[in-house]
C-alpha cells in the first residue's frame, strides 16, 4: 500500500491516512484537479470501492474554474463541421442524457418549446461551404437512427427524424439579420442545468467521503517519479501556507491548463501537443419579449451565439471579442497569459461584455440593448495536429482559430485521456459533458493495472 509522508523541511502535518478497514489494503490514488473531470473520476474510483483516493483542489470550492464558467448546452455535434468530432459528440452526449437527463434545463416543457430547441444559422460567408455542413448535419441523423434502432433507449432527444429541420425563412427572418443568413436549422440540442449537476458531483462525493479525501485550498507544486515505482506529489495549502507530501501509486493529472507543466515535469514527451484558450462568455439579462427566444448559433466561422436560460438570462459570446489569447506552449503557461485569466478586472470584463453583446446583435438586432450581467473567464483546450506548427502564445486576432484547415484545433473527436507514463494518467476532459466517460476510461485504465 502506498504511504503518506512527511518530508523533513516541512514544519506543518501532513495528510492523513483515511481511514479504512484494516484487513483491506487499498491502493493510493491522488487527483490533481478538483475540476469537473477531477471529480468525476474521484466518484468513478471511489465507487470501485478499491481505492483510497486524494483530491487535490486549490481553489476554496471544486469545479468553480472552466467547469463553472462555461457551461452550455447538451451539444448533440450540430457545432462542429468535422463529421468524426459530430459523431463522437452525438454519442458521449446520447450516453449522458441516457444515465442524467434530469440535468436538462428545461426537461418540464414540451420536446417542441422553443427553449428545447436550438436553431443554428449557416452563414452566407461561411468558412465551410453549406453543402458539406448539411452532410454532417444528416451524418448525425443518420448514426442518432441507428443508435435508437439498436438500443430504443437512445431515443432521448425525440424521433430521429426530427433530431434537426431545416427552416423556412418566415420562421427565423423577424428574430435574425436575414441577409447575413443562407440557410436555418433547428435541432433538438438542449440546455444543461449546470447547477444541478454540480450539486448532484458534490453530494456524491460527500456520500463516498470514507475512500475519497478532498483536499481543498491544495495546490500542486510538483510531481517526481521514483526509481522503485510510484510518485511524489509536493502540494501547499494556499490558506494556511502549509506544505504537504503524498506518495502514491496512481497520480491522474486532471490540472487542465496545467497539464503541460506536470507532463514537463516528469519528461513526458510522448503525450498529445495542446494548446489553450482563454474565453470569455457574457451573462445578459433578457426583455421579457425575449424570454422565449430560441438559442441560436452562426456558423461555420468567427460569428457568434446566443443560448437562452431559460430563467430570464441568456449567455453569449462573439468570436472576435470572446477568443482574448491563446498558447501552445508546452510547459509553464507564460505569465501575461496567466495575468488575463485570473486578473482581469471587472472594468474590462464589462467593456468585454458589452462588446460581445454589440457583436452578437449585429446578426441578432433585437439584443441589442440587453443588460450585461457578468463575464465568466474560462480556458478552452485543443490538441494540435502532430504536423501543425507550434502556435506560440498570442493576444487577440485570433481569426485563424476558424480555419478548418489549421492544424485540427476545431476539433474534438478524442476524450483527452491518456498514460503517456505507467500509473501516470492525464485526464483532459475536452468538453464538459465528456466527463463521466473520461471517468470511467481513467477507471478502466487503472482497475486493469490492479486487477
Amino acid at each position: 500500500m502506498a504511504r503518506l509522508v512527511r518530508s523533513d523541511t516541512y514544519t506543518s502535518t501532513p495528510l492523513q491516512p483515511l481511514q479504512m478497514d484494516s484487513k483491506t489494503k487499498l491502493q493510493t490514488v491522488v487527483i490533481i484537479g478538483g475540476g469537473v473531470g477531477g471529480c468525476c473520476t474521484a466518484l468513478e474510483l471511489a465507487r470501485t470501492g478499491k481505492f483510497n483516493i486524494h483530491l487535490l483542489e486549490k481553489n476554496p470550492e471544486l469545479m468553480r474554474e472552466t467547469s463553472d464558467a462555461t457551461p452550455g448546452r447538451l451539444g448533440l455535434g450540430f457545432h462542429y463541421a468535422d463529421k468524426n468530432t459530430a459523431l463522437y459528440y452525438l454519442h458521449v452526449t446520447l450516453d449522458f442524457i441516457k444515465r442524467y437527463g434530469r440535468f436538462r434545463q428545461e426537461i418540464g416543457r414540451q420536446q417542441s418549446h422553443p427553449l428545447r430547441r436550438g436553431r443554428y444559422f449557416i452563414m452566407k460567408d461561411s468558412t465551410v461551404p453549406y453543402r458539406d455542413i448539411l452532410e454532417t448535419f444528416e451524418a448525425i441523423k443518420e448514426e442518432y437512427s441507428k443508435m435508437v434502432k439498436e438500443d430504443p433507449g437512445y431515443e432521448v432527444v425525440g424521433p430521429p427524424e426530427n433530431i434537426f429541420r431545416i427552416l423556412e425563412p418566415h420562421e427565423f427572418e423577424a428574430d435574425v439579420e436575414i441577409g447575413k443568413v443562407h440557410m436555418g436549422i433547428e435541432t433538438a440540442e438542449e440546455f444543461l442545468d449546470w447547477p444541478s449537476m454540480r450539486e448532484y458531483i458534490v453530494q456524491q462525493l460527500e456520500q463516498h467521503k470514507d475512500t475519497v479525501r478532498v483536499r481543498r485550498y491544495t495546490k500542486a507544486l510538483s510531481i517526481t517519479a521514483c526509481d522503485y515505482g510510484g510518485y511524489v506529489v509536493d502540494s501547499v495549502n494556499v490558506f494556511q501556507g502549509n506544505m504537504v507530501r503524498v506518495s502514491t501509486d496512481i497520480i491522474v493529472n486532471a490540472s487542465w491548463y496545467n497539464i503541460s507543466k506536470f507532463n514537463k515535469m516528469l519528461g513526458v514527451t510522448n503525450a498529445k501537443r495542446r494548446f489553450n484558450r482563454i474565453k470569455a462568455l457574457v451573462i445578459v439579462r433578457l426583455s421579457e419579449e425575449l424570454a422565449n427566444l430560441p438559442s441560436m448559433f452562426f456558423c461555420m466561422g468567427p460569428y457568434g451565439m446566443f443560448c437562452n436560460k431559460g430563467d430570464g438570462t441568456g449567455m453569449m459570446t462573439y468570436a472576435r471579442e470572446t477568443n482574448i489569447a491563446m498558447t501552445s506552449s508546452s510547459g509553464e503557461l507564460e505569465p501575461a497569459f496567466l495575468r488575463m485569466y485570473f486578473n482581469l478586472s471587472d472594468r474590462d470584463k464589462h467593456i468585454r461584455g458589452q462588446r460581445i453583446v454589440a457583436g452578437v446583435s449585429k446578426f441578432i438586432p433585437a439584443l441589442r440593448n440587453s443588460k450585461v450581467l457578468k463575464v465568466n473567464i474560462g480556458i478552452v483546450q485543443n490538441f494540435i495536429n502532430e504536423d501543425a506548427s507550434e502556435y506560440g502564445f498570442q493576444i487577440g486576432n485570433l481569426g485563424f482559430l476558424h480555419d478548418p484547415t489549421k492544424g485540427g484545433i476545431h476539433k474534438r473527436n478524442y476524450s483527452g485521456v491518456e498514460e503517456p507514463m505507467p500509473g501516470y494518467i492525464i485526464n483532459a476532459c475536452m468538453k464538459l459533458i465528456y466527463c463521466f466517460d473520461n471517468a470511467k476510461l481513467v477507471k478502466d485504465i487503472i482497475t486493469r493495472k490492479t486487477g
